[in-house]
């Protein structure tokens, strides 16, 4: 069965807004620096960035209780930052040094830290379609419009989410989660969401419609959550602009810090991941 989620989620305190805010900026200007890392050759083999999608991050993160874990395949950078890897380590990892979190050995596509969890059940299949795989637009690789119609072939219900919004993200996967933990099986959840950078970091995605990011950088998730707590006077114009701020230079410390660090040394890549 697929469901499509409700237009306007239930607006959360301040506190909670304030703090999914916070960590989306994290997310966008610690990307944003890595692709820099990355034209300054410090960054070894691919990344690839999640610029566009942080509401999917904050929104899966925030609905976590303790004991939950979550792996990646692509663009994982703000998943870990969000579920609570430090900006530093992550950012040393993609750097290749020891102080990274897997001590330089996983690099972007195999981030973990053993101190945040283990696998386990029940389980939530949540896809974050930006409507492109890899350089391929979706139609082109499938005649299915929405993915969550996949969900009924294996059971389980599949819902339709506003990958944008991260209140509704919050929501849709705080439900999820709650069937699950209560014995009714997994969900598929399909984030309606944009990439606004390329597949990978030499990607220029000169495939894309005219107009295409524009449309959907209207809609960006930072500039959503920040208009919405604006309008509920729960942040102005000074404070906003201090969280950037804030924020551009956490990320600005955490790349200096990061550059000043040890290259990885030959310890194997399985090791370094189990001894932190």
């Amino acid at each position: 069965m697929k469901s499509e989620s409700a237009v306007t989620a239930p607006a959360l305190d301040a506190r909670t807004r304030t703090g999914m805010l916070a960590k989306m900026m994290e997310i966008r200007y610690a990307e944003e620096a890595i692709q820099g890392l990355f034209l300054e050759n410090l960054v070894r083999g691919s990344t690839h960035l999640c610029i566009g999608q942080e509401a999917c991050s904050a929104g899966i993160a925030w609905a976590r209780t303790p004991g939950d874990t979550i792996t990646c395949t692509y663009r994982g950078h703000g998943h870990a930052l969000a579920w609570g890897m430090s900006l530093k380590s992550l950012i040393a990892e993609l750097m290749g040094k020891a102080s990274g979190a897997c001590k330089g050995k996983g690099g972007s596509m195999h981030l973990t830290d053993a101190s945040i969890g283990l696998l386990g059940l029940p389980v939530l299949f949540i896809c974050e379609n930006n409507l492109y795989g890899e350089y391929s637009p979706l139609a082109h690789t499938t005649p299915v419009t929405d993915l969550a119609d996949r969900a009924v072939s294996y059971g389980m219900p599949g819902i339709i989410v506003d990958g944008q919004d991260v209140e509704t993200v919050y929501h849709e996967v705080c439900a999820a989660a709650d069937r699950a933990r209560s014995g009714a099986g997994p969900s598929l959840i399909e984030l309606k969401t944009y990439r606004y950078k390329g597949h990978s970091r030499t990607d220029p995605a000169t495939y894309r419609a005219p107009g295409e990011l524009d449309r959907w950088m209207q809609r960006d998730p930072i500039v959503l959550l920040a208009n919405k707590m604006q309008a509920d006077k729960q942040i102005d114009d000074a404070q906003l602009e201090k969280m950037k701020q804030d924020t551009q230079r956490t990320v600005a410390d955490a790349v200096a810090w990061a550059k000043a660090g040890s290259c990885s040394g030959k310890m194997s890549p399985w090791r370094a991941a189990c001894s932190r």
